[in-house]
């Protein structure tokens, strides 16, 4: 095994680097282990459970049955629309001039040029997820884009940073008990606690509010004419095995879970691809041919085949999630009594094992030259790098297919992202949508977001998007620009 594909990081803790690991820890549905580390953390601290921190399968995968209502194929082309529409609200924010700017480039002033107000992609792109996830969870959006701002953002790194914190702890014994009951609000001023019992309320008040309004849709309209988005289908649902349903106490556990896992995953994602689409602007260029060839109208880049069909829209987003993945970290698992095989490796009992994503996603075994942006990679047929010439070598089926077992940025199995497919599609037409509407660029002079050399060991690289890991994904920038090209009618 090459160097470095094992490491044991403490006396009971081994970290792997293999996507035979990958299968053996994650996707394998019968894998003799448990989650824990911070999964223990979340739901000890936390008085609403959700699907997510479930440690029991069996109890997981009967949760996990009720919530597939919401992301079946037929919910997504209902939930398009709630999508498109903040997704078309999002392309109007970000394309919004400056009220003065005399900021003169290549002897030009911005202000008759049609350029927009800078815009903080690590920002922008989490206010867009937010909207979204309120919309197809409540009902309605948070209004993050109009104000500039939502508290979620703040309150789920915030609240990550301390589960992490405490899950480590020798006495989190005693802590977990505490923070769970807002009476530790008269002992402590800790602001992160008190938005969390204050994120409850707002989150329970929402499940009460959209309650109310599936009983007034089902009295007052026809099947046909009827709300149809996350929270219809999960008040709709029926376990097909056992007949049981959510209770509200249920649904304040999965909101809580869909406003933050939904909004961190697509918002990384997104603020990473166009992060590196800025620094590589032949890939962008090729990223614009396509959706502006395949599209004659904006209003065109829709969910379905079509979309689907851009190959490189979609490469472009993976190869983003492979350089900066939304969680990039080793999400532990303990093996069972009866010990487990991981990568051909017996272990016993008690080991705590898992593939940290960064590490994998920058092998040189899965992928040639890991830390370039070479969105062809994954597409068997074309020569490998945005700068490479006609005589390259092509990129091989089996190339993409390694390249595929190493690529894990929404876990994989009983345990992976259930709302994968919608990740995608948000991805897809805001992505897609921007590359059709806009000339975009980097503000001029700004930095934000990248390494820096003779920096933190492992964030020299100048052209790597940078995140902080506290499951949650801490980051800032890139800082663009956008001007709506000129379309002929």
């Amino acid at each position: 095994m090459p160097k470095g594909d094992i490491v044991r990081v403490s006396p009971d803790k081994l970290s792997f680097r293999t996507s035979g690991a990958i299968h053996d820890i994650y996707t394998d549905r019968q894998a003799n282990m448990v989650k824990t580390g911070w999964t223990e953390a979340s739901i000890r601290s936390n008085p609403f459970v959700n699907t997510h921190i479930m440690p029991d399968r069996h109890l997981h995968a009967a949760r996990r049955r009720l919530l597939s209502n919401a992301f079946s194929e037929g919910a997504m082309k209902n939930l398009e629309n709630y999508v498109v529409d903040r997704i078309r609200d999002w392309c109007n924010y970000i394309a919004e001039a400056p009220e003065q700017n005399q900021t003169k480039i290549d002897g030009e002033k911005d202000e008759l040029s049609g350029w927009s107000k800078a815009r903080d992609m690590g920002i922008w792109s989490t206010l867009l997820t937010v909207d979204v996830l309120g919309e197809l969870c409540f009902g309605s959006s948070f209004d993050a884009m109009k104000n500039g701002h939502t508290f979620v953002m703040d309150l789920l790194l915030s609240s990550s940073k301390l589960n992490n914190i405490i899950a480590f702890l020798p006495i989190r014994n005693l802590i977990f008990p505490l923070i769970r009951t807002p009476a530790i609000l008269f002992v402590t001023s800790n602001e992160t606690l008190k938005h969390r019992f204050e994120y409850r309320e707002k989150i329970t008040g929402l499940v009460e509010k959209r309650f109310a309004l599936e009983k007034s849709n089902n009295a007052e309209k026809a099947a046909g004419e009827q709300r149809r988005d996350f929270f219809h289908y999960l008040l709709h649902a029926k376990d097909p095995q056992t007949g049981a349903q959510f209770q509200s106490k249920d649904l304040v556990g999965e909101g809580s879970l869909l406003v933050g896992a939904g909004s961190d995953t697509s918002s990384t994602a997104m603020s990473a691809c166009f992060f590196y689409l800025m620094r590589w602007p032949r890939a962008f260029k090729k990223l614009q041919d396509e959706v502006r060839s395949a599209f004659q109208h904006v209003e065109e880049i829709r969910h379905g085949p079509k979309l689907a069909g851009l190959l490189y829209l979609r490469a472009c987003i993976d190869e983003a999630m492979r350089l900066s993945p939304p969680v990039p970290g080793l999400l532990d698992r303990k093996i069972l009594p009866g010990g487990a095989v991981v990568d051909d490796h017996s272990l016993p009992e008690g080991v705590v094992v898992g593939v940290p994503i960064y590490a994998i996603h920058h092998s040189e075994k899965y992928f040639p030259r890991p830390f370039e942006f070479s969105p062809e990679r994954w597409i068997a047929g074309v020569g490998i790098g945005v700068n490479t010439g006609p005589g390259s070598s092509p990129v091989t089926p089996e190339a993409v297919e390694l390249a595929k077992a190493a690529f894990h940025p929404f876990s994989s199995g009983p345990r992976g992202c259930i709302g994968k497919n919608m990740a995608y599609m948000e991805l897809l037409i805001a992505v897609g949508r921007a590359a059709w509407l806009f000339d975009i660029r980097l503000k001029h002079g700004d930095r934000t977001g990248e390494g820096r050399p003779g920096g933190e060991p492992g964030r020299e690289r100048v052209g790597e998007y940078q995140l902080r890991d506290w499951l949650i994904s801490g980051r800032e920038g890139p800082v663009l620009e956008f001007r709506r090209r000129e379309v002929e009618t």
